[in-house]
């Protein structure tokens, strides 16, 4: 597993009860997709005792894996058309096709190791919060102000 920057809305507390409101941009679409996200997150979270490649959990993880794509596709359309700097738009692609490698990764792994809960829970959170906080939030910079 990788090494994960740390972020003041990760997993340290037990089970976060919403997606904190300053992750919010300001696009109801891509807003509620980062919600329904975070819900994935927050049901994987609310399964202590289950495994990462328990049933139960790998559910839960297909489902994240469905919507990932989705939600990358609808915020990819909103970055190429915002007015972000063409370097800052690659690199939050960038950041999406990694997320996604990850997940392929995550996913081999779970088939053929025991990773920790702890250690899956912190990549998928890294997934999820840490990405919003690192490039979705810059998206706010470029949306029309509100009249």
């Amino acid at each position: 597993m990788p090494d994960l920057p740390h972020s003041p809305y990760s997993l340290d507390a037990a089970q976060p009860a919403a997606l904190d409101p300053h992750l919010l941009i300001g696009v109801a679409s891509v807003d509620h997709e980062h919600g329904r996200l975070f819900d994935l997150l927050r049901r994987l979270m609310a399964m202590p005792g289950v495994a990462p490649n328990s049933n139960e959990f790998t559910e839960v993880l297909c489902q994240l894996g469905s919507e990932l794509p989705a939600h990358f596709h609808s915020e990819e359309n909103i970055l190429k058309s915002c007015g972000m700097p063409a370097a800052q738009v690659q690199e939050h692609l960038e950041a999406h096709k990694e997320i996604l490698s990850q997940y392929a990764g995550l996913n081999f792994e779970l088939m053929t190791h025991h990773p920790q809960r702890a250690d899956v829970l912190r990549m998928i959170g890294a997934w999820i919060i840490l990405h919003i906080e690192l490039y979705d939030l810059s998206i706010k910079d470029y949306l029309p102000m509100p009249a």
